[in-house]
């Protein structure tokens, strides 16, 4: 979001009107805020809201903060191509690395395999384990 500290941005609240608009210029000063706005109801006064923001006694405070989205063309597009390149991105992330890891893995346990080999003949020789 890269907000600087030193930007001030408006504040809405909800709650008792009296209380909002009395304590609304220290509010504005002491939260380095834009303006306060006191509305009835903020889910109202904000659809785009999905649900009110956290309360304290009967208020409900909100900061607006306004992001710039920027993209290749609307916001949809950008989605759906940012989905496709992080789908094709991972597609040929596990294609590559099966193709360059699976046989490093393969020979890496093939070496484990045979130095356990080694290491049971010459267990076995030494009489270390019985019946050998």
């Amino acid at each position: 979001m890269q907000l600087s500290p030193g930007k001030k941005v408006p504040l809405v609240a909800s709650g008792p009107a009296e209380r909002i608009n009395s304590f609304a210029p220290y509010l504005a000063w002491l939260g380095r805020l834009e303006k306060v706005e006191g509305v009835e109801d903020l889910a109202k006064a904000r659809p785009v809201l999905r649900r009110p923001l956290p309360f304290v006694d009967e208020f409900r405070l909100m900061l607006e903060i306004e992001i710039e989205w920027q993209s290749r063309g609307t916001p949809e597009e950008g989605n759906r191509l940012h989905e496709a390149e992080v789908k094709n991105g991972e597609a040929s992330g596990q294609q590559e690395f099966r193709r360059t890891r699976a046989a490093a893995v393969v020979e890496q346990m093939r070496e484990r395999l045979a130095a356990l080999r080694d290491k049971l003949v010459s267990c076995a020789s030494s009489g270390a384990i019985a019946g050998g």
